[in-house]
């Protein structure tokens, strides 16, 4: 009988196994195909690694596209590289009007100055900046948006992520508004209780 084996080395270390030649006749491995032998063995490892990729890949963007958040990559100009499907239903905007646009194409006139004061500030920095703005909608109305920003040092790209926050900013205005209410009847009770 014969057997020759080559380890199956992980890049950490592990050794998963070994890729085996076996034969029932007895026989001897020249040097070139011991050499062949471990060329495959690491050709396999390569293999079972671009698996191991390509599944993480594959989950990454399965959770990059279900979330309920924005999400998006953007160049240091802040054009847009990468955006899941949240932006497109959120805003209203087809993939196609994102994809390579300046993001502060997409924010309120009022904003925009506060939002490239942030994008600059992160640049600078390269900390996680967050800021709350206006971003238009396909329907010529607006969603407030708070995003979180973090620019990657090694590679160029800007992180982002956001959340739609336009209900809670409307329940503060009806609050601040009820108060005012609340606050103008209750100065007319005062005023009619002392009469």
């Amino acid at each position: 009988r014969f057997y020759a084996g080559a380890p199956l080395i992980a890049a950490d270390g592990i050794n998963l196994g070994s890729l085996c030649v076996i034969d029932l006749i007895p026989r001897k491995l020249s040097d070139e195909e011991k050499q062949t032998l471990t060329t495959l063995s690491k050709t396999v490892m390569r293999l079972i690694t671009l698996r191991k990729i390509n599944e993480e890949e594959k989950i990454f963007r399965r959770f990059f596209e279900m979330s309920p958040n924005i999400l998006c990559v953007t160049d240091v100009g802040g054009r847009i590289r990468m955006l899941n499907h949240a932006f497109t239903s959120i805003l209203g905007w087809t993939e196609e009007a994102l994809q390579n646009r300046p993001l502060a194409d997409f924010v309120v006139d009022a904003d925009k100055a506060s939002f490239s004061d942030l994008l600059q500030q992160l640049l600078v920095s390269k900390n996680i900046s967050a800021g709350t703005f206006r971003f238009k909608t396909h329907n010529n109305t607006f969603r407030w948006m708070q995003w979180t920003f973090n620019a990657d040092s090694t590679g160029g790209d800007v992180f982002a992520v956001a959340h739609d926050i336009t209900e809670i900013k409307q329940t503060q205005v009806l609050l601040q508004q009820a108060k005012v209410e609340t606050e103008r009847l209750s100065a007319i009770k005062d005023v009619f209780l002392s009469n």
